[in-house]
């Protein structure tokens, strides 16, 4: 049965990418019941998806991990790692970093937690690639707040498995605390005046996530926190 299955491996991946587009939660479930036997049967048969057939199926299956059930969720995040181990960490790193470009930011969380769940535990495999975690740093300036704390939380653990390798994401913590402080004084003055207060709650969030994170708040340089206490206290 699984030779049977590997000579129609692309066309069953490509059904199921038609099943992912779909919005019938039913089918969903069904399909993601059944994909984890499909690449238990692979694995069984030691075979191990070529390019072709991963670039099917897993932009779909990356961009599907923003869905809004969370039984889904859970369920996309178990057989993201199963495809992970059966697959390559290495292989499947690419794709987790085109998630981080989705413009649905749920997509955004997931694939950076995935980043980190990687960093913690594929390090060796995808240690040539990691001049791409520059995109996990600019996530922490994002208005969405659980989009940065997912982003502050994946530069921790990159910072505490690579030390001193990862001195340019950590630049851009410092980057980012200079920026948001700069910005202090304009969202206040906003909100004094009447306007919403959104965006002075952005920076407000941003500054206490990132110091709240004792790896990133030691990265800010005294004269950038310097200037930022003194915006603060004006």
């Amino acid at each position: 049965m699984g030779k049977e299955i590997i000579e129609v491996l692309d066309i069953l991946l490509k059904w199921f990418v038609l099943r992912f587009c779909e919005s019938n939660t039913s089918c969903l479930l069904k399909v993601l019941e059944f994909l984890p036997e499909l690449f238990n049967t692979l694995k069984n048969e030691n075979y191990t998806m070529n390019e072709a057939e991963a670039s099917i199926f897993l932009p779909c299956l990356v961009e599907k991990t923003g869905h809004n059930i969370e039984k889904l969720i859970e369920k996309l995040r178990e057989l993201m790692k199963q495809i992970i181990h059966s697959y390559s960490a290495a292989k499947t790193f690419p794709y987790i970093f085109e998630g981080l470009r989705s413009r649905n930011n749920r997509t955004k969380i997931e694939c950076t937690d995935i980043v980190g769940y990687l960093l913690d535990n594929h390090y060796t495999e995808i240690s040539g690639q990691l001049k791409n975690l520059q995109i996990v740093a600019s996530l922490t300036a994002e208005r969405d707040g659980e989009l940065r704390k997912a982003a502050l939380n994946c530069f921790a653990i990159g910072y505490k498995i690579l030390g001193i390798l990862m001195d340019d994401l950590v630049k851009d913590a410092d980057k980012l605390v200079s920026c948001l402080a700069a910005k202090v004084a304009k969202t206040f003055d906003f909100s004094l005046m009447g306007a919403s207060s959104r965006s002075c709650k952005y920076v407000l969030n941003t500054l206490m996530q990132t110091f709240q994170n004792k790896r990133l708040a030691h990265a800010v340089n005294v004269r950038t926190l310097d200037n930022l206490i003194t915006e603060l206290l004006l």
